[in-house]
């Protein structure tokens, strides 16, 4: 089978597996293992987006799907995204260039912060790997593993780690003085 018909295998696969939340935690690996999903996380969700990274500035954030995901998820009403990032993260990227103009035209829909340094001490106590996750409405999850390489599980219906996540995520947000 050649890496095309792979990925599409793998596209139509995540595709379901979001379309109908399954409770499965699954692998990706790489960009474009990590966009496929990412795409199915933000399209798949009605509420809110969290996302805590180290920056938005890789393959994944500067791709057009990315960008298009964002957008519909925008447009849909009341739709919420809040964004946890590292100190001196570099937000440069198709994606993190939308989510920063959206930020000043949907104000108080999409809320951007740095975090403070007893987050990611936080996060390593809930988590045994990874550090930096995106989360979808009360129960879609990436987490990374492996960030520099792109690995990460997920899951698009398991809200017991989402909801460790998030609360340990909107703690983090509601803090003053970020």
């Amino acid at each position: 089978m050649k890496n095309d018909e792979k990925l599409a295998k793998y596209k139509e696969a995540v595709g379901y597996i979001a379309k109908n939340q399954i409770n499965h935690f699954f692998g990706n690996k790489g960009a474009n293992h990590a966009e496929i999903v990412l795409e199915n996380l933000i399209s798949n969700s009605n509420d809110i987006i969290r996302i805590f990274t180290g920056g938005l500035n890789g393959e994944v954030s500067n791709s057009q799907s990315f960008k298009n995901a964002l957008e519909a998820f925008f447009n849909k009403p009341d739709t919420k995204l809040f964004l946890l990032h590292t100190k001196n993260a570099v937000m440069d990227t198709i994606g993190a260039n939308l989510i920063k103009q959206k930020a000043d035209e949907l104000k108080g829909r999409i809320k951007l912060k740095e975090i403070t340094d007893e987050f990611i001490e936080e996060i390593h106590k809930i988590l045994d790997v990874g550090e930096f996750f995106t989360l979808g409405d009360d129960d879609k999850v990436r987490i990374e593993t492996e960030p520099e390489k792109l690995e990460a599980i997920v899951n698009f219906n398991n809200k017991t780690i989402v909801k460790v996540l998030t609360k340990a995520f909107d703690n983090e947000f509601n803090k003053q003085n970020n």
